[in-house]
């Protein structure tokens, strides 16, 4: 069934189907919460990175100025920017701290991880982000 859309990734229409089968219906605004379910992580990460209120207070307020209607239309887009933005943030502090930087391996991890699940360019943003990480892995492995 090529119209149903098959090669499609799974992560928010499988989080809004959960949503709607444990409510027992289906409507138009419910699944939309999928959404917010999936910023969660993204927006728990970047408050850990900023680490001040009041920055992370207008960072999400400029993020729902400018993507209030793209990130409940259904479209994935401002979603992946978002968590391409926190997998960047991630990098330049893997980078650029100089002691106890290995407590961002694993939240890069699963950013990296869950980019494919978004949507399909998700998988060249993280192939980029790892081939960006590969000069710094030979610099302390190696």
């Amino acid at each position: 069934m090529p119209w149903s859309h098959n090669d499609y990734p799974p992560l928010i229409p499988a989080i809004a189907a959960s949503i709607a089968k444990s409510f027992n219906f289906w409507n138009e605004y419910l699944p939309r919460l999928a959404v917010l379910i999936g910023l969660f992580p993204a927006l728990f990460i970047f408050e850990w990175l900023l680490g001040n209120k009041l920055a992370f207070s207008l960072w999400v307020a400029g993020l729902l100025i400018f993507c209030k209607y793209s990130l409940v239309d259904g479209y994935m887009d401002s979603m992946l920017a978002i968590y391409t933005a926190t997998a960047c943030l991630l990098i330049m502090k893997i980078y650029y701290e100089s002691k106890d930087k290995f407590k961002y391996y694993l939240p890069l991890i699963l950013i990296l991880t869950s980019l494919p699940l978004i949507k399909n360019e998700g998988l060249l943003a993280t192939l980029i982000f790892t081939l960006i990480l590969i000069p710094k892995f030979k610099k302390e492995y190696i």
